[in-house]
Order: C-alpha cells, then structure tokens, then sequence
C-alpha cells in the first residue's frame, strides 16, 4: 500500500482475518498430524526393537511441540483480535472526539 498519497488508511478486518487464519491453521496441522499418526498405527504396532521405542518417544515430544504451537497460536491470534478491538475502540474514541468539536457559537 502507498502511504505517500497523504490519505490515512484504517483496516481492521486484517487482524481479524489473521486471527482467524491462525486458528484455522492451528485446527489443520492438529488434523493432518492426527491422520498421520492413525495411518502409522498398524506399522508401529508391528515394529519390534529399540528404533520403534525411540520413535515412540520422539513421536510423543512431536506431540508436545505440536500442541505447545497450537497453544502458542491460538494465544497470537487472541492478541491479533485484542488488537483489532482496541482500534475499533481507539477509532470510536476519536469519532466522539470530533463529533463534541464546536463550530462557531
């Protein structure tokens, strides 16, 4: 966007759509990891040795990682609406601001 043509420019569906963005993308990469692992269940159920114990393990802190950005997204997009309603409140201050302006007497 231009900035240069001296106009102020006020959009807050952006926040709104990125937080809702990050929420949707927190929900799919849950999903697919999910059928991911459904799909797997049957190979590691079968797999004997050390290698499956340790994939075992890995398996469960890649869970954890998953659910901590889940977590870590799902916080960002609250911050992102907070955002945005603090704009909309800051722009409805500065309308109430102008509409009390007094012409004349």
């Amino acid at each position: 966007m231009d900035f240069s043509d001296g106009h102020i420019y006020v959009e807050f569906n952006g926040t709104d759509n990125a937080a809702q963005d990050m929420i949707l993308q927190t929900q799919n990469i849950a999903k697919v990891l999910d059928q991911l692992e459904e799909h797997l269940k049957p190979f590691i159920a079968s797999w004997e040795g050390d290698d499956q114990q340790v994939y075992v393990e890995k398996q469960a802190k890649w869970n954890q990682a998953v659910d901590n950005m889940r977590q870590l997204l799902q916080s960002h997009s609250g911050l992102l609406e907070r955002i945005g309603d603090d704009y909309r409140a800051n722009q409805r201050n500065l309308t109430a601001s102008w509409e009390s302006v007094r012409i004349g007497r």
